[in-house]
């Protein structure tokens, strides 16, 4: 797998960026479209604006090529 030390959604302080998680979309709705649209993502269900840590060695499905 890859890691987020190569991945261009992890910023130099660790902060993650990608939009597969997200705190602005609800988890509940019955709808099948936005139940297709959110099977790979991680929703949370408060708006503190607060932001994700991921560590070097983490990694994840939606990794994409860092690019210099």
């Amino acid at each position: 797998m890859n890691k987020c030390k190569d991945c261009r959604f992890r910023s130099k302080k660790g902060t993650c960026f990608s939009l597969k998680i997200r705190d602005d979309m609800p988890w509940y709705d019955d709808d099948e479209n936005h139940q297709e649209k959110i099977k790979d993502m991680l929703l949370y269900s408060y708006d503190e604006g607060g932001s994700f840590f991921v560590g070097e060695e983490f990694g994840c499905v939606h990794w994409d090529k860092k690019i210099d």
